[in-house]
């Protein structure tokens, strides 16, 4: 049997995570904000110290977290 076939006998899963709020309405939006300005606080203090690889993880942290893709609806 290939690799192939293999890979195509897999079930396949929901890989969502089940703590995210299924409204606006429920997200923490200061814990949300809270965070997102923590971890740019962290970058800036990297940046200063030079130390860029420290800055890409923190940066590609923040662009792939919950906290740093949710927007704030305009109600």
């Amino acid at each position: 049997m290939t690799v192939w076939v293999r890979l195509a006998k897999v079930k396949r899963t929901s890989t969502g995570a089940s703590g995210r709020p299924q409204s606006w309405n429920r997200i923490d939006w200061n814990h949300a904000t809270d965070e997102v300005a923590r971890l740019q606080r962290r970058i800036a203090k990297a940046t200063q110290v030079g130390r860029w690889n420290k800055v890409k993880s923190l940066q590609r942290l923040l662009t792939r977290s919950y906290s740093g893709n949710v927007q704030p609806s305009n109600e």
